[in-house]
């Protein structure tokens, strides 16, 4: 589809000519009318909004698994009347106030800074549990040994640090503090769980099911799902 898009807009426009914010929809213009040009708009801004809400609700349930594993505070996982995390939510949510001090292109370079690093902890894991944990229950597996899934990895890794290498230093600086805040973080959490400040629930190693699920809606529901986990 977007291959189509291209295929029309280079048809349509001049040779030479410099592609920029909201072309697409003033290609739209010059095939169809005033009125393929509303219709662009419209439906980009719908998909931008129904994409930023999967996003976002994505986000909020990753939050929720992280508290019922003993990761967060257990206050995260209580639910409004409608089954939804709503603390993980405005927690997910408070992030985007970050993002108001930052051009479009600045976000989408830290963005991306961010999600190459997580994709390199994902491969670093999969070869470290792949030589710490060869016996673990895994529901597939890879036909490779651990050195051919390095090997497999490594064109993957030169792809990223060469994404890395292009990439400013303001956006490295804004990714840097994001994972100093995350690593001071933790220390803040084992400190609040070691001495009792706020609740948690019980730990659950990563290769256990989580506990069932139980929709926690009021401070007292959340004070029964406490006491009722396993210690």
């Amino acid at each position: 589809m977007y291959l189509l898009a291209f295929i029309v807009g280079i048809g349509v426009t001049p040779a030479g000519e410099e592609w920029t914010d909201d072309y697409f929809s003033r290609v739209g213009e010059l095939v169809g009318g005033s009125w393929l040009k509303s219709w662009i708009v419209g439906a980009i801004s719908v998909s931008s909004i129904g994409m930023f809400e999967a996003h976002l609700s994505s986000n909020a349930y990753l939050i929720l698994g992280m508290t019922k594993r003993g990761m967060l505070p257990a206050v995260l996982a209580q639910k409004s009347r409608y089954g939804t995390p709503k603390y993980a939510i405005l927690l997910s949510c408070s992030a985007l106030f970050f993002s108001f001090f930052l051009s479009f292109e600045e976000l989408i370079e830290i963005l991306n800074i961010m999600y190459i690093w997580a994709v390199a902890l994902e491969f670093l894991a999969f070869v470290s549990l792949r030589i710490n944990r060869p016996d673990a229950n895994r529901p597939y597996k890879l036909a490779l040994g651990t050195t051919g899934s390095i090997l497999m990895l490594i064109p993957s890794f030169i792809f990223i640090f060469a994404a890395l290498i292009f990439s400013s230093l303001k956006s490295h600086l804004a990714c840097f503090g994001c994972v100093l805040i995350g690593g001071v973080g933790v220390f803040v959490l084992r400190y609040l769980r070691k001495h009792r400040i706020v609740r948690f629930f019980p730990t659950t190693p990563w290769d256990q099911p989580l506990p069932e699920e139980i929709t926690v809606q009021s401070t007292i529901d959340l004070e029964l799902l406490y006491k009722s986990s396993p210690s």
